[in-house]
Parts: structure tokens; C-alpha cells; sequence
């Protein structure tokens, strides 16, 4: 029995041994001479973007049969190659347009075959790049002034070699204003004598991160457009009810007015004929010395930017005689230097208002909060301010729809909304209103140029609202909204009159 198993053994190792043989025979007959011999490949090839170029290097194969070397430089139909001598270590694509390129670097052998690669991507920097195209121009807005421009400086950066603003003097003479770290520190720029009838602008030379390259950035060009802050021009259409603040507006406004708060005042400097500015004049605060005392000065309005601010109309006042009246020391500081004529405190107009007897008042959210019996929602049709609505605080966060029912058809031309004039509302009148009005109560109209009018800050402070053209109306529709204070909700106003 081990006889059989032994021979059967050996019959099996005989056929596995002639199988090998045969694959080693079909083996060689694919191969031809020998086994197939690979081009050594360059290795640790790296792409390096620079200025409208592409740096390739990489490490060569110590293979002996490596007569030249190829780089392929492709980005869609864009194809780009060159042959380079063995020992060739880099290779510079210049000219190069934008986009992405694949880049493969072969060995090529003395038959023309090429090793295998490993393809890199890089992205030459051009002028269409998203960097360059970014990149600071040096001053981030201007104005032209008379013969004079208006610079506000960006901040300055490691980056900038070279920046120079050039203009031509009302000499007749070219010249150029070196845009230096020093400049660029000052934050503003007043650059006089400037014959505007000419091309000014700025020529810059910078780096780029990753880039090697001085880049020569093409030219920025000052022009007259006119480019408004949107806190500018969200005041001009809720004070002037201007959508489009095109050069008709500005060229014909001769005053504007200013009342709450507000980023800058920047951009009045593009109005050519401006001749006064008025801060406040319509903030119609009590005279009360009690109430004034509770508030200390939190009524005021304030610019954020009051640096720049006090620079530009510094400059309006020296170049333009620009006159600034002030009704009760909104916006400025007691120490600043500017020309000011203080006007007091404006009295409010006295108006026709409509009597209210048999008139309703309706609350949206009334059957979800607790009034107050001290601050009944009526108090709001007695144009009385000592006399507020103010419900009982709440954990949600309500707005207010608040109808009034005329009863009958009137001709509206005005409303007069006042703030509560009670020292514990301080922290929760609204900041802003929405008026509506309706003949019957379904279609709604909205009464002034903006859905959310501003409401001053300060006790018993009445701000007046006019329709462009007296209208009729029965419904009154006011909208306000709570204010938080310290996690609890609530709200408080004073009155509510229609004239």
C-alpha cells in the first residue's frame, strides 16, 4: 500500500514539474530575448507655480540607457512639451495662460520608449488668477473733491514693493504720489492740486503667497463711480425715499440730514454742491432734565466710524465751507474740532391730530401674554406720554401687530409715534416699526418708503412719519417687536397719534 501511494506521488510531482516548464516556455515566447525591461523613471517631481510660469523639478534615474529627457505640460487643448538632456534636474513652462495643468516628466531610452510618470498639477499665476485678481489696490475707496482726491488707505502689507499713485498737477506737470508704509499708516489722504480732467491712478508691484515672482499688477484706475456704504444708503432711502442714489440726487442736494445712528459720513463727499449738514433735527427727545439724567447719554446717536468721519467733514469744511448744525450734541464728541453751530433742542411740530374718541386698539398676540393693568394697550390713543402700553414680561419672544380702527374713512398724512417715558422701559423699547394701512382692513399698504422705520432710544422720544401724499384709511396697523433684557421679553411705548 505505501508502494502505490508513493508512486502515485511521483507521477503527480513529474506532471507539476513539465506544467512549470511549459509556462516558463510560453514565458519567454512573450517576451521575446528576455524578461521586459522598464525605462527607469524620474521620481519626487514637484510643480511650482510663479508669474505666467510653471518650475518643474524632479530626480533622475540612475538607468544608463537614459539618452533625453520629456516634460508634457497639458490643460484641456493646451499642450506644451519639451525634450531636456539626461541630466536635466528642472524645467521652467513660461508664457503659460491660466488653468490647471497636469505635468508628467518621462526618461526616454536610446529606442524612443518612455518611462512611466508621475503626474503633478499646478496653475500658473496670471491675471486671471483669484489671487491676483484680489490683490489690495491700495486704497480700498476715494472721492474727488473739487481739484483734490480723497484716499482711504487699506492696510498695509509685507507684500506691497512697490505702489505709486500718478496723477497730473493743475501745473499741467505728470507726477506721482510714492503710496509708502508710512502713507498707509495715516489712513487717510488728502492729495491736493490734482487736475482731474486726467487719468489717476496706481501702479503696483507685489508678492503673492507661494508665488516667486515680483508681479507687476496691471494698473488701477480711480473713476467718479459713485460707491455708497449701505448704511449710507439705507438712511438716504428711509430719510429721502431713494431707491437709486444716482448723480440727479446728488448733484441737486444741497443739505442732508442725519438722525440716528450711523457707520460713517463718509460719503457725502460725493455730493459736489453740499453745502450743510444737519445732525438730529428730527429726534424729538423730552426736554426733561429727570428723564434725561436716567439715560445719561445712551439716547445720542453715534458713528462708528467717528475717525474717519471727523476726518471727512474736516476736509468738507476746509474744501467745500461745508456748515454742520447739531440739535442736541448727536454723533460728535465735546472735543472735537470741527466748526459746529449747536442748535439746542428741536421742538416737536405742533400738528392737527385727529381726535381718537370711539376709536379701537387691537394687539395680535393678546391672547398670549398678560397685560398690565397700570400699562393698558388704550394708553397708546391718548397722545398723552406719561400714559404708556407696557404688558407683563415674558420667556417668548413676541412682535405685535398693532390695529387701529378709525371707525370710519379719514385722510391720513402723518403718524406720530412716541417711545414710553417711564425709567423702567429703558431697556425694552422697540428699535424699529412698521406702519401699514388699510380702507378695509384686508389689503394693506405700506405708509412710508421702508418696511422697518427706526425708532429712537430715548424715554418719551416721538418720531414723526409722513406719507409722500395724504391718503385715505380707517386701519392703522403698527408693528413692533419685544427687546430682550437679561433673558426676559418685553416691550413698552408711550403713544400712538395719526394726523
Amino acid at each position: 500500500m505505501v508502494k502505490i501511494k508513493y508512486f502515485v506521488w511521483s507521477i503527480l510531482a513529474m506532471f507539476f514539474i513539465a506544467g512549470c516548464e511549459n509556462l516558463e516556455d510560453t514565458y519567454s515566447e512573450y517576451a521575446g530575448d528576455g524578461k521586459i525591461q522598464y525605462v527607469g523613471k524620474c521620481t519626487d517631481v514637484v510643480v511650482s507655480p510663479g508669474w505666467e510660469r510653471l518650475h518643474v523639478v524632479w530626480k533622475n534615474s540612475l538607468d544608463p540607457n537614459i539618452e533625453k529627457i520629456k516634460i508634457v505640460c497639458q490643460a484641456g487643448d493646451i499642450v506644451r512639451d519639451t525634450f531636456l538632456e539626461p541630466g536635466s534636474t528642472f524645467c521652467d513652462f513660461k508664457g503659460m495662460k491660466d488653468g490647471s495643468y497636469q505635468v508628467d516628466v518621462y526618461a526616454v531610452d536610446r529606442n524612443n520608449k518612455l518611462s512611466l510618470s508621475e503626474p503633478k498639477y499646478g496653475r500658473p499665476y496670471t491675471y486671471d488668477h483669484e489671487m491676483i485678481r484680489s490683490f489690495s489696490q491700495g486704497i480700498i475707496k476715494h472721492f474727488f473733491v473739487g481739484n483734490n482726491v480723497v484716499l482711504f488707505m487699506d492696510i498695509w502689507s509685507d507684500n506691497f514693493v512697490n505702489f505709486e499713485l500718478n496723477y497730473t498737477g493743475i501745473d499741467g506737470e505728470v507726477k506721482s504720489l510714492p503710496l509708502t508704509e508710512e502713507v498707509f499708516a495715516q489712513k487717510y489722504y488728502l492729495l491736493r492740486d490734482v487736475d482731474v480732467r486726467e487719468e489717476v491712478f496706481i501702479t503696483r508691484e507685489g508678492l503673492v503667497q507661494d508665488c516667486p515672482d515680483l508681479i507687476v499688477f496691471e494698473p488701477y484706475r480711480l473713476t467718479s463711480d459713485l460707491v455708497f456704504s449701505a448704511s449710507f444708503k439705507g438712511w438716504m432711502k428711509e430719510r429721502y425715499w431713494i431707491d437709486d442714489l444716482g448723480t440727479d440726487f446728488v448733484n441737486a442736494t444741497t443739505a442732508l440730514e442725519f438722525d440716528y445712528d450711523i457707520l460713517s459720513f463718509e460719503d457725502i463727499l460725493y455730493f459736489p454742491n453740499l453745502e450743510k449738514i444737519v445732525f438730529g433735527k428730527n429726534r424729538y427727545l423730552l426736554n426733561d432734565e429727570q428723564i434725561l439724567a436716567v439715560y445719561g447719554d445712551g439716547w445720542k446717536s453715534v458713528v462708528t466710524d467717528l475717525e474717519k468721519s471727523e476726518f471727512v467733514l474736516g476736509v468738507a469744511q476746509e474744501l467745500k465751507n461745508l456748515k454742520i448744525e447739531r440739535y442736541h450734541k448727536h454723533y460728535l464728541p465735546e472735543t472735537s474740532t470741527l466748526n459746529i453751530n449747536e442748535m439746542g433742542v428741536p421742538d416737536l411740530p405742533v400738528l392737527p391730530y385727529l381726535p381718537t374718541t370711539g376709536w379701537t386698539i387691537a394687539n395680535s398676540q393678546g391672547e398670549y401674554i398678560i397685560e398690565d393693568s397700570r400699562y393698558p394697550l388704550d394708553a397708546l390713543l391718548d397722545n398723552n406720554y406719561s400714559t404708556v402700553w407696557m404688558p407683563k414680561a415674558h420667556v417668548t419672544l413676541y412682535t405685535y401687530d398693532l390695529t387701529i380702527d378709525m371707525q370710519e374713512e379719514k385722510t391720513v398724512s402723518g403718524i406720530k409715534i412716541v417711545q414710553a417715558a417711564i425709567a423702567n422701559a429703558i431697556d425694552i423699547l422697540p428699535a424699529t416699526v412698521q406702519i401699514e394701512t388699510s380702507v378695509n382692513g384686508y389689503d394693506w399698504e405700506m405708509f412710508t418708503h421702508v418696511q422697518s422705520n427706526t425708532l429712537g432710544n430715548g424715554l418719551g422720544e416721538a418720531a414723526l412719519f409722513y406719507v409722500e401724499t395724504p391718503r385715505q384709511a380707517q386701519y392703522i396697523k403698527v408693528t413692533v417687536s419685544d427687546r430682550v433684557n437679561t433673558g426676559i421679553m418685553n416691550i413698552a411705548l408711550g403713544d400712538i397719534a395719526v394726523f
